[in-house]
């Protein structure tokens, strides 16, 4: 094979540049993921801290009489419980919206990685296809020249 030029991708930083991007783009969608996981735990257990306190309050109400203040307290220990399982489950959905546009977000880095890539394997391609005319070109011109010096 003849020596020829060798193959540099043009946009060969814009490419590393896009793959960094798409590392921190998963990195972000990761962090959200965790993010929204915790949120669910905490939600579960405050799902379960709120039918504890409706048990509490159920158990309370029937039987055995209890105090005013009692009840009072119940109901807004109730309320309390409620109040923070509603906000968490805001969270929670403020979570899987951000989870979801960062996925997206990692979706389209990977998309504009792989069409960068494309590029470089069909520049990579052309680049090859040149050589080997070239190569040939030579190659027969020197058969040529051979056949030449031979009839002479």
């Amino acid at each position: 094979m003849l020596k020829g030029k060798g193959f540099k991708f043009r946009l060969e930083r814009v490419q590393r540049v896009r793959e960094h991007a798409e590392r921190e783009a998963r990195e972000r969608l990761a962090e959200s993921i965790r993010h929204r996981a915790r949120g669910e735990a905490q939600l579960r257990a405050a799902r379960e801290r709120v039918a504890r306190a409706r048990a509490a309050r159920a158990s309370a109400g029937s039987g055995a009489p209890a105090a005013a203040g009692e009840l009072v307290a119940l109901d807004a220990w109730l309320e309390r419980t409620r109040l923070a399982a509603a906000e968490l489950e805001r969270r929670v959905a403020d979570a899987r919206a951000e989870e979801e546009r960062r996925r997206a977000d990692a979706a389209r880095a990977l998309q504009e990685r792989k069409a960068l890539e494309r590029l470089r394997e069909r520049k990579l391609a052309e680049h090859a296809a040149s050589e080997a005319r070239r190569e040939a070109a030579v190659l027969d011109e020197l058969g040529l020249l051979r056949r030449v010096g031979e009839a002479a």
